[in-house]
C-alpha cells in the first residue's frame, strides 16, 4: 500500500543528540509512518544530499497576536519552526477584558474579543494557525489586569485574584507562569508575590519562565532570585535570553551557568534559552530611566520603529544626536517624551559573541528569538524600492 508521502536518500537528524543517518521517511496523513525502509509514496522526494528533521521549537516568541493577524506564519515555518512558545516576559494574551488597553504597544491582537486562555485559543483555532502555539501566563498581564500598574505590593484580595488567574489559565493548558521583572508593572512585584503565583502552576508541571531582574551588573542576584522563586513554588526553572549585558559585565555568563548548574544539581530542574545575535530589542521606555540615562547604552542603540520621527528608523541614537545636533542623552529623551513615545521599539547591541558560544555550547540550553513579528515595511522618503531587501531604507545598499 502506498504512503501519501515519503522522502527519499535523506540524511535524518533526529533530535535525539545521535549522528544523523540516512533512511527513507514515509508520511501518512499527519502523522510519520516509517523510518528507514519506506514503501512506494504517491507523492515522492529526492531528498538526497538535503537534511530532514523534527521541526524546530521556537522556545522564547512574542507571536501571541501573530497567530490571529498572520495566522499562516509563514515568517517562522519558512525557518523550520513549526512550535512557538508565546507569553514570554510576562506579556501574555491572557487575561484579558475586551476593549481594555493594558499598556502602550499591546499585542494582544486584532479583536481581543477573549477573556482567558481557552476562549484565546479558540479565536487563534478559529483562524486555522499553521504551527502549533505553547503559551505561557504572564505575570505582568496578571497584574495589570488586577491592579493596574501600581507601583505597590498587592492587598491580600488582589494576590488572591492573581492567584485565581493563574490557576485557571494552567487548568486551561498554559505551560507555566513567565515573568518579566525589568519591565514595568512586574518591576514593583517582591520576590513572594513571585513565588505565590508560580506556587499555582507547580500542580500542573508547570514552569517558572523568567526575563529576570537583570541581565547586567546584578546579574548573578537575578539568577539567585529566580532559583529562589522555582524552588520555593516547586516548578521548574528556565531563564530566558540568557546574557550578560553591557561591555564591563561580558564574560560573566559562565558564573551564571555555574549557579544554574548547581541548582539543577540540588534538585531543581533550571533550563535555559539564548537568542543567537549580540543585540535584544523591545520597548525603548521601558529600558530607560529619564533622570539618569545611561550613555554608555545610549551609544549602542539603534531605532527600529518610531512612528514620530520614521526618519529615525534603522538609525544608531549616536547617529540621530549628531544629525540634530543633540546630546545622545537628549537625543533619547527627545524620542522617548514625544507623543507616540511609548511605542518606540529599540535594539540594544549590548552582548558579547563569545558568551553566546559559552551559552550554545551549555547542554541545556535551547534557541529562542524573541521575535516580535512586523511584516510591513516602509520606505524611507526619496527610496525607490528598487534595491532587494529594501525595509524601512536600511538594506545597506547605499541606495537608500
Amino acid at each position: 500500500m502506498a504512503a501519501d508521502l515519503v522522502f527519499r536518500n535523506a540524511l535524518v537528524i533526529d533530535g535525539t543528540g545521535a549522528p544523523g543517518f540516512l533512511a527513507d521517511v514515509a508520511v501518512e496523513g499527519d502523522r510519520i509512518a516509517a523510518v528507514g525502509e519506506a514503501p512506494a509514496g504517491r507523492r515522492e522526494v529526492d531528498a538526497r544530499g538535503l537534511v530532514l528533521c523534527p521541526g524546530f521549537v521556537d522556545t522564547h516568541s512574542h507571536d501571541d497576536g501573530a497567530f490571529l493577524r498572520h495566522p499562516d506564519m509563514a515568517f517562522k515555518l519558512a525557518q523550520g519552526v513549526t512550535t512557538d512558545v508565546s507569553g514570554n516576559c510576562g506579556f501574555s494574551t491572557v487575561p484579558n477584558e475586551p476593549g481594555r488597553e493594558y499598556m502602550p504597544g499591546d499585542i494582544s491582537g486584532p479583536g481581543a474579543g477573549w477573556t482567558d486562555l481557552a476562549s484565546y485559543f479558540a479565536a487563534c483555532m478559529a483562524k486555522r494557525p499553521a504551527i502549533n502555539n505553547l503559551m505561557l501566563v504572564g505575570h505582568n498581564r496578571v497584574r495589570a489586569h488586577v491592579m493596574g500598574l501600581e507601583r505597590r505590593a498587592p492587598t491580600p484580595d488582589e494576590l488572591a485574584a492573581m492567584r485565581g488567574h493563574v490557576a485557571r489559565a494552567m487548568e486551561q493548558g498554559a505551560a507555566g507562569l513567565s515573568t518579566g521583572l525589568i519591565y514595568e508593572p512586574g518591576r514593583y512585584a517582591r520576590t513572594e508575590e513571585v513565588i505565590a503565583l508560580a506556587r499555582e502552576a507547580a500542580p500542573y508541571g508547570g514552569l517558572y519562565a523568567t526575563h529576570m531582574r537583570n541581565e547586567a551588573d546584578r546579574l548573578l542576584e537575578a539568577v539567585d532570585e529566580a532559583i529562589t522563586v522555582a524552588r520555593e513554588a516547586g516548578t521548574g526553572l528556565h531563564i530566558s535570553h540568557h546574557k550578560a549585558a553591557g561591555r564591563r559585565n561580558w564574560g560573566r555568563v559562565g558564573e551564571s551557568l555555574a549557579k544554574a548548574d548547581a541548582a539543577h544539581a540540588a534538585g531543581t530542574s533550571v533550563t535555559l534559552d539564548v537568542y543567537p545575535y549580540t543585540a535584544g530589542s523591545g520597548p525603548m521606555w521601558q529600558y530607560v530611566n529619564l533622570e539618569a540615562i545611561d550613555r554608555e547604552w545610549a551609544e549602542n542603540v539603534m531605532i527600529a520603529s518610531c512612528p514620530d520621527r520614521r526618519e529615525f528608523e534603522g538609525r544608531m541614537v549616536p547617529d540621530i544626536a549628531a544629525s540634530e545636533g543633540w546630546s545622545v542623552e537628549e537625543a533619547v529623551r527627545q524620542i522617548l517624551t514625544a507623543p507616540r513615545g511609548k511605542e518606540v521599539i529599540c535594539i540594544q547591541f549590548i552582548i558579547d559573541e563569545a558568551d553566546i558560544e559559552t551559552n550554545l555550547r551549555h547542554p541545556r540550553m535551547f534557541i529562542g528569538s524573541d521575535g516580535i513579528p512586523v511584516l510591513k515595511g516602509t520606505r524611507t522618503r526619496g527610496c525607490s524600492g528598487r534595491c532587494r531587501g529594501c525595509w524601512r531604507g536600511t538594506c545597506g545598499s547605499g541606495a537608500c
